[in-house]
């Protein structure tokens, strides 16, 4: 059975988790390029 210490455990490493996550993927998104590429010829098609 799962204690309060261990809840309080899984909460945390849940929490932290999350964090990493959002701080990675916030200064990902700041650094990334526009998708799709625009280019002005189509891909040879016009």
């Amino acid at each position: 059975m799962l204690t309060i210490e261990g809840l309080i455990a899984v909460i945390s490493l849940a929490l932290t988790a999350f964090a990493l996550g959002y701080a990675i993927g916030c200064d990902d998104r700041k650094n990334s390029q526009e998708w799709p590429p625009r280019s002005d010829k189509l891909g040879g098609y016009s």
